[in-house]
């Protein structure tokens, strides 16, 4: 995860060190140190995966209440008292792992992990958790609700796969004893239950169920001019998908050229979206459409950037050459391709099974 610690004195300073030194698996970035404490935060919190703070919890709640917006999007936060002897789970415990961050950080300081989500508490595993463990992510998170409610309250789960079912069957279960998992198909003809479940991995937008994992599997290329800004970039991306009505947590990836590599909005989204980046040499974008001429080209992007297309070359390497599936779309400056990966983002690769 790439994380960020704030500290308001030397003991906190100290313990952060520590805990960096300790935690090395971890990207961990250095807040600007010309900022107030408050632009440090703002600005951290669309860079980040993770915010740490070695201060009150009343100070934290004061600095990011402003910036909250949505479980699905905000980052993990952590709250750890001057002496360092408890690590706070404040934010984000389960979509954005921190609950799981504070109990490593926990570990790496010799203190008390504090986590008060119901399902932690009451010795469950929170879907979100559990859709992680398998490469799932969240298409609709008002679905949570239910679906961890009926898990606290010891209540049956029915989840209908578009993937193999015996891949889930006995093998970490949502609920165990409690989970029963059906083929997709199987759906129109089930009776009314109770908390319902899909998992998609290209019949996505599944009717009737209370909650939609989807197994990642599109990659974006994106082309931009310089300096567009995240919200014009998503808005882009949201009206491609909203017309193919797949959901954004369909994507695995974005790729662009190597040219767009400091470019902030871009970095912004991939951020957002929680999905990794990809950028390509102009030679290695030239070699796709050398490899397929029907793609679209433009003398002037040819002019500008040496290549006469990115997000289409860049789609078909991010996919690791699979199927271009929406070809080149403009909206304000911005370029948009689609293709599906050659393979899933999980070991449970629906590719493996024909999907």
């Amino acid at each position: 995860m790439r994380l960020t610690v704030f500290c308001l004195n030397d003991r906190g300073l100290a313990l952060a060190r520590s805990l960096k030194d300790r935690l090395p698996q971890h990207a961990w970035q250095e807040p600007a140190g010309e900022l107030s404490l408050r632009e440090q935060v703002a600005r951290e919190w669309e860079r980040a995966d993770g915010l740490i703070f070695f201060m009150a919890s009343g100070i934290v709640v004061r600095l990011i209440a402003p910036l909250l917006r949505h479980k699905a999007v905000d980052p993990a936060v952590l709250v750890i008292d001057a002496g360092g002897r408890f690590v706070v789970s404040l934010l984000s415990g389960h979509l954005g792992r921190a609950n799981e961050l504070a109990r490593q950080v926990a570990g790496a300081l010799g203190a008390t992990p504090v986590i008060t989500t119901a399902t932690d508490v009451l010795g469950k595993t929170a879907v979100e958790t559990w859709a992680a463990r398998w490469g799932l992510k969240i298409a609709n998170p008002e679905g949570l609700v239910k679906i961890n409610g009926a898990l606290v309250r010891d209540e049956t789960i029915w989840i209908y796969s578009e993937l193999p079912v015996e891949m889930f069957r006995g093998r970490e279960e949502l609920c165990p004893g409690k989970t029963v998992f059906q083929p997709l198909a199987e759906l129109p003809r089930a009776p009314a239950r109770g908390a319902t479940i899909a998992i998609t991995a290209s019949r996505w937008g599944v009717p009737g169920v209370d909650l939609e994992l989807v197994m990642p599997s599109l990659v974006v290329g994106i082309g931009c001019r310089r300096g567009t800004a995240k919200d014009t970039l998503r808005q882009a991306l949201e009206g491609v998908f909203a017309r193919q009505g797949w959901p954004l947590a369909a994507i695995q990836r974005l790729a662009s050229v190597d040219l767009k590599q400091e470019e902030g909005g871009l970095l912004k989204l991939a951020g957002e979206l929680k999905v990794p980046i990809e950028f390509y040499h102009p030679q290695e974008l030239r070699a796709v459409l050398e490899a397929m001429p029907h793609l679209n080209k433009s003398p002037f992007v040819e002019k500008k950037i040496g290549v006469g297309a990115v997000c289409e070359p860049a789609a078909i390497l991010g996919s690791r050459w699979g199927n271009l599936l929406v070809g080149k779309q403009s909206r304000q400056g911005v370029t948009i391709a689609v293709a599906r990966a050659r393979s899933a983002s999980s070991a449970s690769d629906p590719a493996r099974y024909g999907i």
